[in-house]
């Protein structure tokens, strides 16, 4: 039973989709034979037509949070850390020999790492394998970008994965590597330092410069192989031609001089001065971590390294041209960004802090220094350095909107104020996402209730402007799913594209991997902000496995995005306590399972997010869901336009109020009538076929400057 619904709200358009969810044989034989009154239970979602979002070529994406954690069956024998520092959130594979650097097929991958970068393979390693990054991770909360390396060891293990490892695995000993060092100025590097892990004990375990030495070295080593792939001849020489290249010693040397300053025990002391100055009555601030020294030294090589890496990609010419140039502009920004350092570092404590400094009494806050209130403001945990020499920032700002010329979506001509603004009568007697809030228009007894969302970010594998002859012209281009781009548009964004080619464009296409929200809700207490992901796209390549996402999912992570706590299951509270995803039941050879009506073609599970005729309307063959949308009337970009989409984002999670308590309370809250009755009997919030639920998003203005 799945039916769609299309209504056009004073210019907004919204998809509502109904699935049926199954449930257990014994819970569906008892409905039928105890209370047959009680309708099959539903799942009701509406699905927003776009949600746009990107922030200029589609390669300056702030949070490409895409945290798809793994779990591997069998024994775990073989573990090791990616650091540099740690990796969270990346998944390695074995490189046998011959090496080619490419996870194939048979080759044995790695658990995802976790916070401390650890990961385990569940099988031998054979002597000799490289062990190589598959799948991307994050370190100090921004996107990993170095694909590094190690090599297996005689006795089949490997402990640390890291950049210096790294240059072993390119064919350097480790003698040269330390050789290497001691030419670029960190003369206190071994060769056993070079397969040793440079956080070994802990990061707080670093208290002077000499404990700090391998992760100058490693994070040295970061920046110049960063650097270096700006050139292809560079980035591709082997171990002996990196020991002789004149450009690789001098960007090394360039990379440990500064790091050398960025990190070190005398910037702690910078920052922690800095953090006595704010104490308050009845309040003395946390002292500064060596952790907080090491996210700023991170946050100002990865700045200095996208410069050079940026201006050796671009300059025409020799290697070493490129690198002359790319070592002037790393000079030139060079002390007007270690300038930063101490800015940077209040804003890292701030974040490692940011429970301390919420419990402040309000009139104590007010006291704190601007860069804590507002990174205690931001909802990302990322400090981003802005190279053109301004003080740090939090990704995606707003550019100004002043004087620009609009051109709305089709069907989205209305403005904000028309979120929710439906009468009974316009919705022909049914209750969706932009009902009057307190509406009961099918008079089933429950209301229609909204909440804005403290978080809301949307992944988008793509994102592309469709010009009158039906070609896609990309602003966000992912190859696969894992790699999509999360925005987060928590609040109203305007982002801005200036790089489209000129013409007449007809419409706007997207493929969404997932939403992830932060919504108050009821999970048998008192509410509490807790964050779901909830999946629109199939991220798994293998028909039948149940280790990835499956279209309709919906995933209990931590506030962060970062980090999977649970399934959630139809029908149950939305606590997060199934995991990991529930194997399937298999009927006839198909997938029949955790939810409703698997992939007809894969014979893959869905979540409870989701239903056979809504998916195979709006997916591709590989069940990636997408949306297209016309304009009402065709866009015309010139060579001069600039591209902006606008958003609004309130109102963006709907649901059905059982108890007309304004509080989500899904699978807890139930029809007052059903309290005598049996838990497996009563009708529930998001739990039954009166109890829809739905992320909801306006479409986005698109405003063309000239």
């Amino acid at each position: 039973m799945h039916k769609t619904r299309r209504v056009d709200i004073d210019g907004m358009c919204f998809a509502m989709f109904i699935a049926m969810s199954e449930i257990s044989a014994e819970i569906e034989r008892a409905r039928r034979e105890m209370l047959k009154r009680v309708p099959d239970v539903l799942f009701t979602i509406v699905v927003a037509l776009l949600m746009s979002c990107g922030g200029g070529g589609g390669d300056a994406n702030p949070l490409n949070d895409n945290a798809n954690d793994s779990s591997s069956s069998g024994s775990v024998t073989i573990s090791g850390v990616l650091v540099d520092p740690y990796i969270e959130g990346a998944i390695l594979c074995e490189d046998v020999a011959p090496h080619n650097g490419q996870c194939d097929v048979g080759e044995q991958t790695s658990s995802r790492t976790d916070d401390n970068g650890v990961f385990t393979f569940s099988q031998a390693l054979t002597p000799g394998s490289h062990i190589i990054v598959d799948a991307q991770g994050y370190h100090n909360g921004v996107p990993y970008t170095l694909d590094i390396s190690g090599v297996v060891d005689d006795n089949g293990a490997i402990d640390v994965v890291s950049p210096l490892t790294a240059l072993e695995a390119r064919g350097l000993s480790t003698a040269q590597i330390a050789t290497l060092f001691h030419s670029a100025g960190l003369n206190s590097i071994s060769a056993e330092d070079i397969r040793a892990n440079p956080l070994e004990g802990g990061i707080e375990s670093l208290t002077d410069d000499n404990k700090l030495r391998r992760l100058h070295a490693s994070l040295a080593a970061y920046g110049m192989l960063r650097t270096i792939e700006g050139s292809q001849r560079l980035s591709q020489l082997s171990g002996d031609e990196l020991y002789q290249s004149t450009e690789v010693a001098q960007i090394l040397q360039a990379m440990v001089g500064t790091i050398t300053s960025a990190l070190s025990t005398s910037v702690l002391d910078s920052i922690q001065g800095q953090a006595d100055l704010f104490a308050q009555p009845n309040f003395n601030p946390p002292a500064v971590s060596v952790g907080v020294v090491a996210s700023t030294a991170v946050t100002i090589i990865d700045a200095l390294t996208k410069i050079a890496y940026d201006e050796c990609n671009q300059t025409d010419g020799d290697d070493a041209t490129k690198v002359a140039n790319a070592l002037a502009a790393f000079n030139a920004h060079k002390d007007g960004i270690i300038a930063q350092s101490q800015n940077v570092g209040i804003r890292h404590y701030a974040i490692e802090n940011a429970a301390v400094f919420n419990a402040i009494p309000a009139q104590f806050q007010s006291l704190l220094p601007e860069e804590i209130r507002d990174t205690l403001a931001s909802v990302d945990d990322a400090v981003i350095i802005d190279t053109s020499g301004a003080t740090p920032r939090t990704a995606l700002q707003s550019p100004d909107v002043s004087n620009v010329s609009v051109e709305a979506f089709a069907d989205d001509n209305a403005s904000a104020s028309a979120v929710a603004e439906l009468s009974c009568q316009a919705s022909g007697g049914q209750d969706f996402p932009g009902v009057i809030e307190g509406s009961d228009c099918d008079a089933d007894g429950y209301k229609v209730a909204y909440q804005t969302a403290a978080q809301f970010r949307v992944a988008l594998k793509t994102l592309a402007l469709v010009s009158a002859d039906g070609q896609k012209h990309y602003l966000i281009q992912k190859d696969s799913l894992e790699e999509s781009a999360v925005f987060d548009i928590s609040e109203p964004k305007v982002l801005a594209y200036d790089s489209l080619p000129q013409g007449s464009y007809s419409g706007i296409y997207a493929e969404i991997y997932y939403y992830f929200l932060q919504i108050s809700i009821d999970v048998g207490g008192d509410p509490e902000l807790r964050a779901y992901r909830i999946y629109m796209s199939d991220d798994n390549p293998v028909a039948g496995d149940t280790l990835g996402y499956h279209q309709g999912d919906v995933v209990y992570v931590t506030s962060n995005n970062k980090t999977t706590l649970g399934w959630i299951a139809p029908g149950a509270p939305w606590r997060g306590t199934v995991t990991p995803r529930p194997e399937p039941d298999l009927e006839n050879g198909q997938a029949k399972l955790y939810s409703a009506d698997p992939d007809p073609v894969t014979g893959r599970q869905r979540g409870p997010f989701g239903g056979t005729d809504f998916w195979n309307d709006n997916s591709t063959a590989n069940d990636v869901y997408f949306m297209q949308r016309d304009f009402a009337t065709h866009l015309n970009v010139s060579e001069e336009s600039e591209i902006q989409l606008k958003f609004s984002t309130r109102n963006n999670w709907y649901w059905e109020d059982f108890n007309d308590d304004g509080i989500f309370g899904p699978g807890v809250h139930i029809d007052p009538q059903d309290a005598g009755l049996e838990p497996d009997q009563q009708r529930k919030e998001a739990a039954s076929i009166e109890g829809s639920w739905a992320p909801v998003l306006e479409l986005p203005q698109v405003l063309v400057i000239e």
